[in-house]
This record gives structure tokens, sequence and C-alpha cells, in this order.
């Protein structure tokens, strides 16, 4: 232990005169401690018995100096308090008391024995469980006491913390040890001695009150996890799922308690008093579930009143029998069927009501650790039944940081709504994951984003100031349905353990109708479309057998036909399971257009026929996909099934009705290709696209008139009704998704698939459930999302994010992602049209959306495409001779060329040769091949102005006189993520020859590849110039460095006036984006954006200084001229004035080479940079060198932005001339 913190902590002062001695005088008497002896000083008045915790040789002397400080600040007579009074133990020997406290008259007023916190503390109450312990012992032999007590007490943040679990001797009575354990009700008191309003030398049976209550941190929750754990196996309960189950029902009682009782000094009703009969514990509980459950919950349970009973004439016995000796499910850990299973079962009751009862569950604010603890709870004890599977608590994050929260809310003030935020709705809520984490998410904006200047809705604006501060918005925004009683109660249990309690947790269907008497508010309608809510996220039950016999008595009830409500209905029979096809047309019924949806369904939603075809056509006519994320089957704990993750947005039900006019039109009316759904040209694009013919022969087709073609013989079989009215379906179906670009994400497998998600689920005794991923900040290590950044550019959200927004960049972006070699979502992402994962082109249209087809990519352009195969005279692979013969690499006869000669577009010469004797199983490239990379690095390009051979990596391929090789060459190295997709092999991607051969290419004419090429070298001629400027430039700035005089070799250390690392984000104080409170800059280790993490009202560093990467970038310098405040061990280096510029420094430190400290993660220290040497001159010739050096920054940086837009611009060329 640190005992310098606890003599602090204590109020204990160093004496003058003394080296190393500290008193404190409490009350007029003093206590010291000696650091140089190791010893306590109790003074005289204290009585020792022996000196064993009078040093400081045990870290549990330092928890009996608390105790006894503790004491004497209360009143008690030091003469009245004995140490280490010895008592005989029979055949065991002698014990010793820690501390005995004596009445007025000198008799025994309580015994307390101290523990260290944690382990030692719960080894001694486990003890005295199992037998009585040492505190039992001792008052066997001195009954007068009237309290045993065991303490322990730590350091905390501002103060000594302490617990004392506390027995009433009231109640024990008995000869020996075990007479008196048996008499113990195995239950303690936590306050009646040391609390503020407790009397001196007047114990008594206190009552708690709410101002008692503790807030529960994490080793709290985990506390009474164990415990409660092992009060069951100390009972042998070995039903711990049912047990787990009626511990919810303990906190109902609680959380409700809470509500009713919330004044300072309100008497709890919830609490365990010792002189109070075991029928009126239960008496009390079944009152507080009974109001929990209609408050919170809508469940009416009728509460019998003993009275009531009594005054109906039934004899006692019989009222007892009736009230609490049958079955009472709420609090039954044990069967309960008579009087002696009722004592059996109420001493576990006591237990959990006195393990609960000193903490509060009830928060307005989330309180991360208590959703740790809720998360503790249902993943040990909860069974999950068929069709129902919780959903984690990183896949739910990830949906609500994939939904565009910001932009519907943006749009809600803007249209001057008298709502400020947007109406969320989970219709199968479970156990409330998705509710908890979209009102995180809502409350991060609600505090950073929203300004009440913004507002200009009058009822709006009063909303909002009203609700800014707390969560207490959700009971007018946020809807909850579950059927579930066990999964209803742990939702709104959940909900108040984050801070959430004020949301609409509804016990109902929630493919009931909207006028069912359970629901409320905006979820009431008298209309079979409720269009009320801006966001849905969801996990709704699949494949549940039998559910529609359910679902018919719901609506029986209302004496209602659910077919009225549902279109898909009329497709089910009493036996149908497919739950999940109803509630995605719920979905439609439920948002407004333009509301959003993440949901959860099991893949074959996607592919499977009879009910599923209907309900995507549903979806296809109501909705477009923004992202399809495929899970494997390590995503859920209790299912091996495979499910993605749709995002939807809800569309205007007149955009189908619109296209599906015109197609009429155009099947009926003449054949005349015009713009439909967004599309130019669109029957013409749907003929090239499906079919790859032209718009002449696919009106031949449709008139009968073409019996040759490939689609002619598909149809053979059909008259030209059905071929029209099947052509109709899919022209309408193809319009409807080819404008439909959409984010595609894919977990992977196995160990991949757990990397992609940051978790994984063990079945291992002893660690069963979730283990997530977690860096040494205790942040999610996942490809999902970053806990912090809503825009991390590795992270999957972002894109998801990015395709809601409709971001012009998007596709350049992901496309430079699958180009990239080692981006964290290379293997995890693409983007492309929903219509290139459908089949069209079969005579069977089932409108199914086949994943497996992601790589079918289609080259959009307005000219034919023609195979590689069909423009080359031939492509040439290489090979690498064998480095074991000497004589093929002994002589430059022939230049061999590999990846790493793509220095630029032109080759000239390679770094390698082989002799004629190795070209022997070579084959020579002639001069202007295109030369491609095909393997690995999939797409780089080069033009041989020499002949050569190749590695095995780079194929050659020559063009014939219809193609010009810089526009091949120009095309293909901007579609390497095209050639990529075309091979889907395990391990190194690899393009073979038959591949390249069929790969197929825009066949522009000849002029028309001319203009595209000059176009594109005159970009390269900007693009050579620019990075010899950049070259220039940098050559200039070394010689600045170098002409510097006078130098002189100084540490860090010296020329630091301040040196530091930051540190954490701060919390509560913290916003992603610049707003009216938060001002001030929090800067992070990463290099994208200078490192900007958010803002802060908050200001740690005020001077102008050089941070260091310590961490990820490593090395990475910035000047900050600014206020800010840094985080995550950023370091922060301000110079002194009078010895460094600022900038010369940075300059100095970007040139040096680090070297990291960290065996796991690669990190720089303080200690490490203070020792590091630079090169210093005279601080006048450091500005005179930083004066002309940032002339020459200026235009390294214009010239870097120029480099960094030149594939764009590139792909521009390209795009105006082929698309």
């Amino acid at each position: 232990m640190d005992i310098l913190s606890w003599l602090s902590k204590l109020g204990f002062k160093i004496q003058s005169g003394k080296k190393d001695c500290y008193s404190k005088i409490i009350n007029g008497y003093e206590l010291s401690v000696d650091l140089e002896t190791s010893k306590i000083n109790y003074g005289k008045d204290i009585t020792i018995h022996r000196t064993t915790t009078s040093n400081l040789s045990q870290d549990e002397n330092l928890v009996v100096l608390d105790c006894v400080c503790r004491l004497l600040k209360k009143g008690y007579s030091p003469k009245d308090i004995e140490l280490e009074k010895s008592w005989n133990l029979g055949h065991k020997g002698k014990g010793f008391l820690d501390i005995l406290v004596k009445d007025k008259q000198g008799n025994s007023l309580f015994m307390i024995e101290c523990k260290t916190w944690g382990p030692e503390f719960n080894k001694e109450k486990n003890k005295m469980f199992k037998d009585g312990g040492q505190l039992l012992s001792y008052f066997r032999q001195d009954k007068k006491p009237k309290a045993l007590c065991l303490y322990a007490s730590r350091v905390g943040e501002s103060a000594i913390e302490f617990v004392s679990d506390i027995i009433n001797t009231k109640g024990l009575n008995g000869e020996n040890e075990e007479e008196i354990f048996i008499s113990w009700d195995r239950t303690f008191q936590t306050i009646g001695i040391f609390e503020n309003d407790v009397k001196c030398y007047d114990f008594q049976d206190l009552f708690l009150t709410y101002r008692d209550l503790k807030d529960l941190d994490k080793e709290h929750g985990k506390r009474i996890f164990n415990k409660f754990a092992e009060i069951l196996r100390r009972h042998n309960i070995s039903n711990k799922p049912k047990a787990f189950d009626i511990i919810f029902n303990f906190f109902i009682c609680k959380i409700y308690d809470e509500n009713i009782n919330c004044n300072e000094g309100d008497e709890l009703q919830f609490q365990y008093k010792r002189n109070e009969k075991n029928e009126e514990l239960i008496d009390k509980l079944k009152k507080l579930y009974s109001g929990g459950l209609e408050v919170y919950i809508d469940i009416l349970i009728p509460y019998i009143q003993k009275q009531a009973l009594e005054e109906g004439k039934l004899s006692p016995d019989l009222v007892n029998q009736i009230l609490y000796y049958s079955e009472s499910g709420a609090f039954s850990f044990k069967k309960v069927y008579n009087k002696e299973t009722f004592e059996d079962n109420i001493e576990i009751v006591k237990e959990v009501v006195t393990l609960l009862e000193k903490y509060k569950f009830r928060y307005d604010k989330k309180q991360q650790f208590l959703g740790d603890f809720f998360e503790l709870l249902l993943n040990t004890g909860f069974k999950q039944e068929s069709g129902q599977f919780f959903t984690p608590i990183p896949i739910a994050r990830f949906i609500c940081k994939s939904l565009p929260i910001k932009q519907i809310t943006d749009r809600i003030i803007a249209d001057r709504e008298n709502t400020f935020l947007p109406y969320i709705i989970d219709y199968s809520s479970g156990a409330g994951h998705f509710i908890t984490e979209i009102m995180d998410e809502i409350d991060i904006h609600v505090k950073s984003n929203i300004l009440e200047g913004d507002i200009k809705n009058a009822m709006a604006k009063k909303a909002f100031i009203k609700n800014r501060d707390d969560l207490s918005w959700a009971k007018d925004y946020v809807y909850a349905i579950e059927k579930d009683e066990r999964l209803v109660t742990i939702s709104k249990v959940s909900s108040f353990l984050h801070g959430d309690g004020d949301a609409n947790v509804i016990y109902g269907d929630g493919l009931a109708p909207f006028c069912s008497k359970r629901y409320k508010e905006k979820l009431l309608s008298d209309k079979v479309d409720n269009n009320n809510f801006d966001i849905l996220i969801a996990n709704p039950p699949y494949s549940v057998s039998g559910f529609t016999r359910d679902l018919l008595k719901e609506y029986e009830k209302l004496s209602l036909n659910p077919e009225n409500y549902f279109e898909l209905y009329q497709y089910l029979t009493p036996q149908s399971s497919e739950i999940e096809c109803l509630f995605i047309e719920r979905t439609k019924q439920l948002l407004k257009e333009g509301g959003v949806a993440g949901v959860i369904l099991p893949i074959s939603i996607l592919t499977n026929g009879g009910i599923y075809e209907k309900t995507r056509e549903i979806i296809f006519k109501n909705f477009t996909f923004k992202a399809i994320v495929s899970l494997g089957s390590n995503a859920f704990m209790a299912t091996g099934t495979k499910t993605i993750i749709a995002f939807l947005q809800k569309r205007n039900p007149s955009d189908y009705q619109g296209i599906e006019k015109e197609v009429d039109k155009f099947l009926e009316g003449g054949f005349v290709d015009v713009a439909v759904g967004g599309i130019k040209d669109a029957f013409s694009t749907y003929a090239s696209r499906v079919y790859e013919m032209d718009f002449e022969t696919y009106k031949q087709i449709l008139n009968a008139q073409n019996t040759s073609h490939e689609l002619s013989k598909e149809y053979k079989d059909l008259d030209q009704k059905h071929i029209r009215e099947l052509e109709k379906q899919k022209l309408i179906y193809f319009i409807l998704t080819y404008s439909q670009k959409i984010v595609l994400g894919d977990s992977g497998e196995k160990d991949i698939e757990k990397e992609f998600y940051g978790f994984e689920f063990s079945n291992r005794r002893g660690h069963e459930g979730i283990h997530i991923y977690k860096d040494e900040e205790g942040y999610l290590q996942s490809k999902l999302y970053n806990e912090n950044d809503l825009c991390d550019a590795e992270k999957l959200n972002t894109y998801i994010l990015k395709s809601f927004t409709n971001d012009a960049k998007l596709e350049s972006k992901i496309t430079e992602i699958q180009a990239s070699e080692d981006h964290p979502l290379k293997d995890h992402i693409h983007y492309l049209r929903l219509s290139n994962l459908m089949t069209f082109d079969l005579k069977r249209f089932d409108k199914s959306v086949n994943l497996n087809k992601r790589n079918n990519l289609k080259i959009e352009t307005k000219f034919r495409l023609i195979k590689l195969g069909d423009v080359s005279q031939g492509i040439i692979s290489g090979s690498t001779p064998s480095k074991q013969v000497r004589e093929y690499w002994d002589s430059k006869d022939v230049n061999w060329c590999t990846v790493d000669d793509f220095t630029s577009f032109y080759i000239h010469d390679t770094k390698q040769h082989v002799s004629t004797k190795g070209l022997a199983k070579l084959t020579i490239i002639p001069i202007n091949s295109v030369l491609l990379s095909c393997t690995a690095t999939i797409g780089k390009v080069a033009i041989n102005k020499i002949e050569l051979t190749t590695n095995q990596q780079i194929n050659g391929i020559v063009c014939n006189a219809n193609i010009k090789p810089e526009y091949l060459a120009y095309f293909l190295e901007s579609n390497a993520r095209l050639l990529s997709a075309i091979t889907d092999n395990v391990g190194v991607k690899h393009i073979n020859l038959q591949m390249l051969r069929d790969f197929k290419i825009p066949f522009p004419p000849l002029d028309i590849q001319q203009k595209i090429v000059a176009e594109i070298a005159e970009i390269e001629k900007k693009e050579e110039k620019v990075r010899e400027k950049i070259e220039k430039n940098q050559e200039k700035i070394n010689g600045l460095f170098g002409s510097a005089k006078n130098i002189k070799d100084i540490t860090i250390s010296e020329i630091a006036k301040n040196l530091t690392a930051g540190g954490d984000v701060p919390k509560g104080n913290f916003s992603k984006n610049k707003t009216e409170k938060y001002q001030i800059p929090i800067y992070a280790n990463g290099y994208q954006n200078k490192g900007l993490y958010g803002y802060t009202d908050i200001i740690k560093i005020n001077e102008a200084c050089v941070t260091i990467a310590a961490r990820g970038t490593i090395g990475y310098t910035e000047v900050r001229t600014e206020p800010f405040y840094p985080i995550v061990r950023l370091i922060c280096l301000v110079p002194k004035e009078e010895i460094a510029n600022v900038f010369y420094i940075k300059y100095l430190l970007s040139r040096t080479q680090f070297i990291n400290s960290g065996t796991t993660t690669p990190q720089l220290t303080v200690p490490q940079i203070s020792g590091i040497k630079l090169s210093l001159p005279p601080l006048a010739e450091q500005q005179k060198i930083i004066a002309q050096i940032e002339p020459l920054e200026v235009e390294i940086e214009e010239a870097k932005t120029f480099l960094a837009n030149v594939k764009e611009q590139k792909q521009a060329v390209l795009d105006k001339y082929l698309k």
C-alpha cells in the first residue's frame, strides 16, 4: 500500500523538527505514525493488548488505523477503545480481536474485525456465512456487544472509502458457536455505527434512506455479480437461468422504490429490517413489484392486502398459505408450497435484498460501468429461446453509429417542426441493446451538435432547453416493444441502468395493429400504416414455428383480421415460421418517408423463394438499400445462422408507381428509349447491362422479330404476352435497383471474422459469454467503428454513413481501399450497383440478391465492351529462372523486369538482367506492350520502351492496331478494383491468362483513345514538374539547415520549458464537433486531419509547442500555436523562448529517427524524448533559417495537394470520354 496516500487522506501532517513522523489530533487526542521506525503510536489512553497492529508491517494495520480515526472522530473516548484483545478459541488456541469498543459503563459495545479491501474482506465474509467466522467465536465468550462489525477501507479519489457489514446481535442466542450461528439470519446491515446521523454510543437499527444510497461503480457491480453467484452456490440453486431471471424482478422493485422515495430523508422500502417478519418482507417486495410493473411496463398484477383476506373471515393459516406459502414466482429461487419451503426461500431473498439495498440503481445519465454490469448478468445468466438471439453490444453500437442521426436531426430543425429529435423505435427490443445504444448516440449529438440558436420553432426550443442536460427526452422520442414478459422486464431494467429509464418500453406484440390497447402516443393509429418514425433499429425474431396462431389471437381480440393489415399474411399458414417477413412489412408501416432503418435479418431474406420473394418486392418498392453487411456464423452466441444487416431508407411509394407507368408505356407504345427513374436512356441501358445487346436487337426480340439471339432461345416456350410480362417485371426492378449504389460489408470467416467484429464467444466453463477485444485504453479493437470518431477512415461505419449522405467521393474512396495493400477494410468492403447483385438474364426472375456476385462488377460505358484477348496480339506471362544456376544470371544479355522497376510510366531499363541461357524458358515482350501486375498488388502498369522479359508477377499485353497501349494502360490502372474482383482464389490473389483474356474493356474509336491519352499525358507532365519542385525545395531546405553556424548539441530536457504527455479524453467536457461551448481543439497521435480528435472547454497547453506522436504514427510532428488539449500520450514540447524557435525544433524532430519502447504497443515516452540531443544554432540564426524555409514549405504543401488529386484527375478524363 502507498502509506503516504493513506496518511494524506486520513489528514495526518508531517511533524516539525522530526525526520519522517506524521501526526493527527482528533477531538484533542493525538495519533502519530513514524515512517522511519514503521510504528503507529495510538497514545496512552487506547489500550493495546499486543503491538501486532501498532506497526506498518501489514496492510491491514492501516485499515485498523482508519477505523480508530473514524471512531475518535465520532466522539468515542480513546479510553473505551481496545486493540488486539485476546479470546480463547477452544482447541484452536487464542484469537485477537482488532478493535473492541466499550460503552460508558465499561461493557462491550462493538466488536470490529478489520480486513483489507477486496479478497481478504470477501474471504472472511464467506467464512462467516459458512460457520460464523471470528466474530461469532468472540461473541460466544462476551455476549454484551450490541453489534459485530466486519470492516474494510481503501484510498479513494478524494477520501478514504469504507465498507462496514454489521450484525445486530439482538437475534443471536445459544450456548455454543453452532447454536449462535444457527440463530443468525445470515444478513448484515450496512449502517448503524459510522454514519453522520448515528449518535455516539447509541447503536440502533437505522433504516436506509435515499441519501444513504451509494453509486454503483465497476468494482461494486462485479462484487454484486460474484456475491449473487456465491449465494446461489451456497443455497444449491442449480437453475441459474431462472435465478438470473428473478434478480431482474428485484431490480424492478429497487428502481421503483427509488422512484417513489426519492427525497434525501425518505425511508426506503427495499431493505431488510432485522426485526421484521419474513412475511412482511415479501409483502413489501410484492407491493413494489406490482407498482413497478404497472408504472414502467403497464402490466397490472393485483396486490392483495393481508387485511382484506382476514376481513373475509379466512383463518390466519389459510391467509398465510394464500399470500406467502404457495408459489410466488417473482421471488422464488426455490419452489414454495408450504411454510417450510417458504422459510427456505426467504433466506435467499434476505441475502439478495441485503446485497442490493445500499446501492443506487436509477440514474438519469449514462453510467457505462452499469451497462457492463448489465451485460455480465445477461450473458452469464439468461437463456435465449428459439428464434431469439441477443445482439452483441458492438453490433448494436455499429448499427447505431452507421445511421445519419445528425442529418435527420438537422432536417427536423430546418423544417421548423415542433420537435427537435427523431422518433425512434425497436419493435422487438429483447434485452434493450438497440435502445440504449441509439440513445447514447443521440445524447452525444444533443450535447455536441445542437445549439439553442439553431432551433427556430418555439415549442421545439422549449423542449430542447428542458431536456438537453439529461436523457429525459426519451419519454417523447424513444419506443421499444417486446412481447416476452421476461425480456420486457430486462429491457426496462437495462434502460434504467444506462440512465435511459424514461424510454417507452411497451409490453406487447411488435406486429399488433396500431390501435392496440398497449400502444400509446406515436405508436397509436387507426390506420394500417403508422408512418410516424424516423429511425428503426431492430433484430427481429426469425424462424418461429406457428407464430401466426398467436398473431391471429392478437387481432381477434379487437375483432380484426391480420390479412387486412399485412399484404404478406395471405402467404402464411398456421404452421408458417417466416415471422421476419412480417417484421419487414412492419418496418414499411412504421417509417415515414426518408426514415432510415438498420435491421438484422437472416441471409435467406435475400435469396429464398415463396413469401421471401414477396417480401423482397416490398423492400424494393418502399426502400432504397444504402448498405448490406454480411455477418458470418460467429456474430451471435446461440446460433450458427448467417445473417445480414440491411441499412435501408424509406422511399416515396410513388417512385415505384411512376416507374411501372413508364415501363407499361414503353412496352405498349412503340419502345421509345427515354429516361426513367433517374436513368438516362433507361431501356437501352437495361439491354446493354443485362443482355449485352444493342437496343435495336432488344426491340426485335420484344416484337418477335429475332429468333437467333440467345434470349429468344431462352424464351422460346413463352408466348409474346408472357415475354412482355416477364420483361416488365425485370425492367421495373432493374430501374428500381440500377441507381442504388450500395456499400457491401463482409465479415469474413473464422479468426478474420472475429477480428472484424472485435469480439468472440466462449463456451469454456467459467469464461462463458462474449469476450470483447480492447486496447490499452479500454477501447474496442474492431473494424466496425471507432468508439470516439464517427468518421474514422479505417472503420466500416464511416462508409455506410457516407452512403446515407450520398457522399460524391464514396466510390473513389472505396476504390482506393481495394487498390491498397494494407488498408484494414481491403477485404471487407465493396461498392457497386444493387442491380449487379441480381440476375435478370434468366427466364425465372425471383428478384433475389446474391451477395456472392459482389465481384461481378460491371464497367459503365457508352461504348461496346470487348474482351482484352480480342484487342491483343497475345498476352505473355513471365517467370523467374532458377537463382541456383549462376549462368542464367552471369551476363546482362536481356532486361528482366519486376514490379520494382515500375518507377515511371515508361520503362527504359531494369535493375536485373538474365543471360541468353536464362532466356530459354522466357519469352521476349515486344516494345510498347502494356506490362500489368497480376499477382498480389494487382493493377500496377507500365509500358516498355525496350524489349524485355518479366517475372511471373507480370503479364505483357501485346496490343494490336485497334488499341493504343497508353489508353489500355491508363484504363487498367484506374480499374485495378475490377481486375482484382475477377479472381476469388484464397490467399495471394492472382489473375491467370484466361481471366485476363476474358476481361472486358470499353472499346472507343482510336481518335477517342488518342484524346484520352493526350489529356492524361498533360496531367502527368504537370505531375512530373510538381514532383521536381518538391525535390528541389526539399534540397534547399536541407541546405539551409546544413548552413547553420555556431551549432551546439543540447538535450530536449534542457530546451524544454514544459514536456508532458496527453492523457484521457476529458469525459463530460467533449464534443466531436466545434460548438458554442466547446471551442478548444483536442489533438491525438493521428496523422489524419493533423490529429484533430474533437473539442472541449478545457485548456491544457496554452503556449506554442511541438507535438510528437508517441503511438501509431510515431514521430509525426506538428507545431500548435493555439490553446489545445492533448490526449492518448501525445507528447507536447513547449521550448524555452530564449533558447529555441518552435518551428526550428519541429523541423529537427521531423528529421529524427526515434527508437520506440514498449513490448506490445510501440510507443515513445517523455523520459525517452527528454534525453534526445538536438543541434541548435543561436536563436537569431534559427529565426533567420525559418524565415527562408516557410515560403518553400508553402510551395511544397501546394504541390502535395495537386499530387493528391492526380488520380481523380485521370479518372475524370476517362469518365468524360467513356461514360
